[in-house]
């Protein structure tokens, strides 16, 4: 990548059905369970489980990850 040596690294994170009070407004139970499909896991994902890979990617911890 041609902005590597200035240790800019592009992430992204798309994680689907996410189990939020945002995601479950306004829905009834079958409708969040028809979500869980979507996901490989075949489950709604946890809030935390975003975070910590966010946490991960906009840390040092990441700098030579990138994709």
């Amino acid at each position: 990548m041609a902005v590597a040596p200035k240790r800019i690294t592009a992430n992204a994170l798309a994680p689907g059905p996410v189990d939020t009070a945002l995601f479950r407004d306004g829905k009834r139970a079958a409708p969040l369970q028809a979500s869980a499909p979507f996901s490989p896991m075949n489950r709604v994902g946890r809030p935390e489980e975003v975070a910590s890979v966010l946490a991960f990617l906009a840390s040092s911890q990441a700098s030579w990850v990138t994709g």
